[in-house]
């Protein structure tokens, strides 16, 4: 069983490659779905695009065959540097393509184990030589592969990152001259959209984002070209627009869906000039949508309201005044006084619909509203206390905690 004597153009390895090689284009599409199964960013790979990995599987089939049958001079490097270099034009990690490698070696031997015969002691010796030659040439090619894909990221990824963030940074600082920015290909109009996302999982850095939306607004964005980039800590885009408010809209909402983000929208309306107030404008919209929970993006016009709650000292302080002495006692007595008048609120006033959200029966929502009022000072039965306390629970919802003593305190 030794496989002393059996090296590549022996005949018995030869032999079991040809019964291989009878079988290479089937095996190459096998393969290729064993990528798109295994590995996340095969699988994002359009279906039409997909016969370039049937191609890649089918080149390192056939290299590795001729190097087995002995009709290989040496291992050419440049095609698999070909490859890598497609690999970071069709959004593919390096890390996914270095898994890619594993998984065919993995194919390529189960594929010639399957066509040796076991009976034979010449062929089972054959079949260790040959596994031997499946992994040097994925170290090889895998080599090659990489070397491609890191000299094509160096100029693509960095000519890419330094162009979009300085014209980024321009476009929001009110810098951009409008002859560079037609050199970089980015549109001068009239009226641009400007979105700005804030990850709903807090642990996602925006700089995760830049790429998969790239991607979104190039597969469904058919007007100018969008610029996608990251400031302070967020993920803006803006476009030139000169059409209806509901494209902006949609093609915001697939960015928000897609990148599991919260959204802001707002319009620069004089050109260039205005693109520095619509940034700030769509900021501070994400933020109250994020503070808010709210799914859906949310256009500047739209947060009318949570803007002068933002912008009152005097609702902050109300903020205090009403729920701190709440928030105080729900810490000493477990009471749910700020969810009851929470729900109350978010229920038009409903002692039904409240008692149902907080899970309680009616009666004791009553006797609640009841405690609330003697212990803030605002009457959640009367109108303009209802008003304050619906005030200072939006302003809570946007950032204005007030501060509640600890039970150790108490």
């Amino acid at each position: 069983m030794s496989d002393e004597g059996h090296r590549p153009g022996d005949p018995v390895i030869a032999a079991i490659a040809a019964r291989v090689a009878a079988d290479a284009e089937s095996l190459a599409e096998r393969f290729a779905e064993a990528y798109t199964a295994d590995i996340g960013d095969y699988a994002r790979v359009p279906v039409e695009g997909r016969h370039e990995l049937v191609r890649s599987a089918r080149a390192n089939l056939d290299a590795l065959l001729e190097d087995l049958q002995g009709t290989a001079t040496s291992f050419d490097p440049e095609p698999f540097e070909s490859f890598g270099a497609d690999r970071v034009r069709m959004g593919i990690t390096i890390g996914a393509v270095m898994r890619s490698f594993t998984v065919w070696g993995q194919q390529a031997w189960s594929a010639f184990l399957q066509r040796v015969d076991h009976k034979s002691g010449e062929e089972m010796a054959g079949s260790l030589a040959i596994g031997e030659r499946i992994f040097a040439h994925v170290e090889r090619a895998s080599a090659a592969t990489a070397a491609g894909f890191m000299r094509e990221a160096m100029a693509v990824w960095s000519d890419r990152e330094i162009t979009r963030n300085a014209v980024l940074e321009a476009m929001l600082t009110g810098h951009a001259d409008p002859e560079e920015l037609r050199r970089t290909g980015m549109e001068v109009g009239a009226a641009y959209a400007v979105v700005v996302l804030l990850p709903r999982d807090r642990s996602v850095r925006p700089e995760e984002l830049v790429a998969p939306a790239v991607a979104l607004t190039e597969r469904h964005h058919s007007g100018s070209r969008v610029l996608v980039g990251v400031r302070e800590a967020a993920l803006v885009a803006i476009w030139l627009t000169d059409g209806p408010t509901a494209s902006i809209q949609l093609l915001t909402e697939r960015l928000a869906a897609a990148l599991e983000a919260t959204a802001g929208i707002a319009v620069a309306g004089e050109s260039l000039a205005g693109v520095p107030a619509a940034y700030q404008q769509a900021r501070r919209t994400a933020r109250i949508a994020l503070g808010l929970g709210c799914p859906d993006p949310l256009w500047h016009n739209d947060v009318l309201l949570e803007r002068v709650v933002l912008d009152s000292p005097a609702v902050a302080e109300l903020c205090h005044d009403a729920l701190s002495p709440l928030i105080t006692y729900d810490d000493r007595r477990d009471a749910d006084l700020v969810p009851t008048i929470t729900a109350f609120i978010d229920s038009c006033g409903s002692v039904t619909e409240t008692a149902r959200a907080v899970s309680v029966h009616p009666n004791t929502v009553i006797y609640r509203l009841r405690r609330v009022a003697s212990i803030s000072g605002y009457d959640p039965r009367d109108p303009r206390g209802l008003l304050a306390l619906s005030l200072a629970s939006l302003a809570r919802r946007l950032g204005a905690e007030p501060a509640a003593p600890s039970r150790s305190d108490a």
